[in-house]
């Protein structure tokens, strides 16, 4: 036996490798505390190895391991916490690898390893013990990739995720990762069509595959984007290695047919695990960097780094992301009534209804952050359809009240929402001449005519439409849509107090609001000075702190 090792198979003080030979496996013992391994005898001819050369380390053999392989056996032992019960923990796996001899792969030699891993109850690796044996090389995923100069992206996140868990544990060694994206693909494939866009990225593929150094992987990560792993990387190598494949890119024009197509490229980079220590963070902060590129311009390369304001605002954004879907599967949404007056008599003439989402402490998060959040996820019809149930419920309840609630474009345009309403128009005709619906001046110019039809349909239920946030460029939006309000954005009031410009552009809202039979609304009010200057503008209603506050409840305060 090599360096005192046993057979997985035999208890015996001296096993016999007798039934591992016949079978045509080796085996082997690997302790993870020390990294000792232990084989049978039969191991160096199962591995078609020189027996001299047969490792007393896992570190030592994983050297023997190709470059695109090095990472797969520690890849197969998952990182796991303590167990609930405190016990030992076991479980199976299968891994292929290839050897070589010096730097050149041994010819047709793919091994297959099948064994168990063990942690111990803190969820630390301890032991693996397995059987190894040849199979035929086409069969394999190295193999193919070994073939390929850019490899798929299963195989490339495998890699990644694989070095990562070495280098965690090792804890020494940094690796880079890269992620180059061609830059306007969309126009490439509108201009010369997909077929030459497909081309082009396949051309640029092994441009940046000659650049890669020996051990390097390149990888197919979407449609326009490749992955690079970059082992054995230092923070200055990476700078380098970044600019490298920007340039490699578009240091002269893909050649299709007779056309002569000039591309460029964006790129960012991660230096690891310093900076990501797993594969989900590894792919995160090098789409970060990546978006950083592209904001800077075509062909552009950042590296990422650390940012403290940068992950607070993630961490809000998730926090928010997390409140809003919570919040609204768990009833948690409130309603806020903020009363809309009229100047001259401060009378009340209507409420607004707000969203509130309230967390699990009963504190309710930032509402403009919330509603920005929805939007974004695609989640505003999960605000909308609640806000428009509580403000139907309160017009049900009190035949005197008008309510206003905002709709996002996207919600509008759809289809349940109005279909809702029109159901409750039907049932009790007059409620919805009640309810204005605000939208987002933003939205109406730049999407008005796929809000076209869902506005007819409000109009033939009697729902008037209110122009929301309006500022200077609300007045393009006059004659766009049919508007009974206009409400102007809370910002333009509060500058309107003391310049003279702002008040300029209220006055000429005024006066096309006024020419296209909508009623204007002053928001943000917060003080008589603000009141009064609107007052002479010719703005008839005023809506802010100064006629009251917001108040969360079934319904407005009477």
């Amino acid at each position: 036996m090599h360096a005192a090792t046993s057979s997985l198979f035999q208890t015996s003080a001296d096993p016999s490798p007798t039934l591992e030979t016949e079978a045509g496996f080796a085996s082997l013992a690997w302790s993870m505390s020390s990294d000792r391994i232990v084989f049978s005898d039969n191991a160096a001819a199962v591995l078609q190895i020189d027996p001299a050369s047969l490792p007393g380390t896992g570190r030592a053999f994983h050297r023997l391991f190709t470059p695109d392989t090095q990472g797969a056996r520690t890849a197969v032992v998952p990182a796991l916490g303590p167990g609930p019960d405190g016990a030992d923990r076991s479980g199976t796996y299968c891994v292929r690898y290839r050897l070589r001899a010096g730097d050149t792969p041994i010819p047709g030699v793919v091994i297959e390893e099948r064994g168990r891993w063990r942690v111990d109850a803190a969820g630390r690796p301890v032991s693996a013990t397995a059987i190894l044996y040849p199979v035929d090389a086409p069969a394999d995923r190295t193999a193919a990739k070994a073939a390929s100069a850019v490899v798929s992206r299963d195989d490339l996140l495998a890699d990644l995720a694989a070095d990562l868990s070495t280098l965690v544990r090792d804890r020494q060694g940094t690796l880079g990762f890269v992620i180059i994206a061609l830059d306007d693909l969309a126009g490439l494939n509108r201009h010369f069509g997909f077929e030459t866009g497909d081309r082009i990225i396949e051309a640029v593929g092994q441009r940046i595959a000659r650049r890669l150094r020996g051990g390097d992987i390149l990888g197919r990560l979407s449609g326009h984007k490749f992955g690079a792993v970059l082992r054995n990387c230092s923070e200055t190598a990476l700078a380098v290695a970044a600019d490298r494949f920007r340039d490699t890119v578009g240091e002269e024009p893909v050649a299709i047919a007779e056309t002569r197509i000039r591309v460029s490229a964006s790129v960012g980079a991660i230096l690891a695990p310093r900076h990501a220590p797993d594969l989900d963070a590894a792919l995160g902060r090098a789409e970060e960097a990546l978006d950083a590129a592209r904001h800077a311009g075509r062909g552009q390369v950042r590296v990422y780094a650390p940012s403290t304001e940068r992950d607070r605002l993630r961490r809000r954004n998730l926090d928010l992301a997390g409140l809003l879907q919570d919040g609204l599967d768990e009833a948690r949404l409130a309603v806020a009534w903020q009363p809309v007056v009229e100047t001259a008599t401060r009378a009340v003439v209507g409420h607004e209804a707000l969203a509130r989402v309230r967390a699990a402490d009963g504190a309710f998060a930032d509402t403009r952050a919330v509603v920005d959040l929805a939007a974004r996820l695609d989640l505003a019809d999960r605000l909308d359809g609640p806000m428009l149930r509580r403000a139907l419920a309160v017009l049900r309840a009190d035949p005197a009240a008008c309510v206003s609630i905002n709709i996002s474009a996207a919600t509008l345009a759809g289809d349940g929402w109005l279909a809702a309403l029109e159901e409750e128009e039907a049932a009790a005709p007059g409620l919805a001449g009640r309810l204005t619906v605000e939208i987002a001046e933003a939205a109406v110019l730049g999407d008005h005519g796929n809000l076209r039809p869902a506005l007819d349909r409000l109009a033939a239920v009697g729902c008037p439409v209110a122009l929301d946030d309006v500022g200077a460029a609300g007045l393009q939006a006059f004659g766009r849509v049919p508007v009974a309000m206009v409400k102007i954005e809370a910002g333009l009031v509060r500058a309107a107090v003391t310049h003279a410009g702002p008040r300029a552009v209220i006055r000429a809202i005024v006066e096309a609001a006024t020419a296209a039979g909508a009623v204007v609304v002053g928001k943000g009010v917060e003080c008589e000075d603000a009141a009064a200057m609107l007052a002479a503008c010719g703005v008839a209603r005023l809506q802010g702190h100064l006629s009251g506050a917001p108040v969360v409840g079934p319904s407005p305060a009477r």
